[in-house]
Parts: C-alpha cells; structure tokens; sequence
C-alpha cells in the first residue's frame, strides 16, 4: 500500500513539475514568434560570430529565430501534453543552451543592465535543469 501511494504523488509531482515549467516555452515561443525583432537583436552578435565559425550558409537569423520559437511551443505543448515527455524535455533543454548564450551574455554588458542579464540568464539555466530532471525522470 504505502509503494503505491509514494508512485500517485511521485506521479502527482511530475504532473506538477512539466506543467509549471511547459508555459515558460509555449507563451515565450508564441510571442517570439509574432514578434522575432527583440530576441534577434539581442542575438545577432552570438549569430555572427558562431556562423563563421561552424560556415553555417543560412544568416537569415528572423527565421532561425522563429524556427526556434516553433521548437519551443511544440516541445512545450508536448511536455504538458505528456506525449514524449523526456524527448521534449531534452530538446527545450537543449536548444535553451544557445538561447541563452545568445540571448543573456551578461559577461558582455556594462552598467545597470548587467545585473537583469545575469538573472535572466541563470533563470534560463534553472530551467534547463528542471528540464534535465524532468527528463532523468521519465526514462
């Protein structure tokens, strides 16, 4: 009895634990989506730089930049959903890596805004972690 009550509120926690962190893709990759300006300026640099580096051919970074926002709402959907729970959770956290290093180089900013990037970049790498564990937990 007690082994099948610790599996409903393992289960209960891992409901609980996609569903709170699904929304951070679905509603973010929605909106970059209609509005790619903002998150591709602030990536452009890391763009680049890493495009000479890898010769990647395609520097159309809007459509990269939605690409990857679709990535977000289906992985996202997907997470919520229950439907390849750990494929989904290791593709957002996957392709979160770049995001971040593109989107938060707080190494890079001067002054006030240091400090916002810096928080939004370590919020980014929590994220991956609770997607690592998400994903440690669904195999």
């Amino acid at each position: 009895m007690r082994g099948s009550r610790r599996l409903m509120q393992d289960r209960v926690l891992a409901l609980a634990g996609r569903n709170l962190v699904a929304p951070m893709f679905v509603i973010n990759g929605t909106e970059t989506f209609r509005h790619p300006e903002h998150p591709v300026g602030m990536a452009r640099d890391f763009l680049d730089q890493w495009a000479g580096r890898i010769g990647l051919p395609l520097q159309d970074w809007t459509a990269i930049v939605r690409a990857n926002a679709v990535l977000h709402v289906v992985a996202g959907a997907c997470l919520a959903a229950g439907w390849h729970r750990r494929e989904a959770a290791l593709t957002l956290a996957a392709s979160l890596l770049p995001t971040t290093l593109a989107a938060h180089s707080f190494w890079n900013v001067d002054g006030p805004g240091r400090r916002e990037e810096q928080i939004a970049f370590l919020a980014n790498t929590a994220a991956m972690g609770a997607l690592l564990s998400i994903a440690a937990s669904e195999s």
